[in-house]
């Protein structure tokens, strides 16, 4: 419901609410939604990149390596949190 309603009010590729479900999805195990969420945002942030990285880390897939290296390759900061 979240979700619908960032939609429905053009919230979605807003760069806090964004990251925000990206976390919701990542604690929920629903990956794929996250990723969804992630590509469709017009930027990154460290914290939408370390909600994605922590989802896949809890989800036991490699894919968090390979992020943690575009987020290297994309000039963004790791902090405190992404390790």
């Amino acid at each position: 419901q979240a979700h619908c309603l960032s939609l429905k009010c053009g919230l979605d590729t807003e760069l806090h609410t964004g990251s925000s479900l990206i976390d919701m999805y990542s604690k929920c195990g629903v990956i794929e939604d996250s990723r969804k969420v992630f590509s469709s945002m017009p930027e990154w942030s460290v914290v939408s990149m370390n909600a994605l990285i922590a989802g896949y880390s809890q989800n036991n897939l490699e894919e968090a390596v390979v992020l943690f290296q575009e987020m290297v390759a994309r000039g963004v900061n790791p902090s405190e949190i992404t390790f």
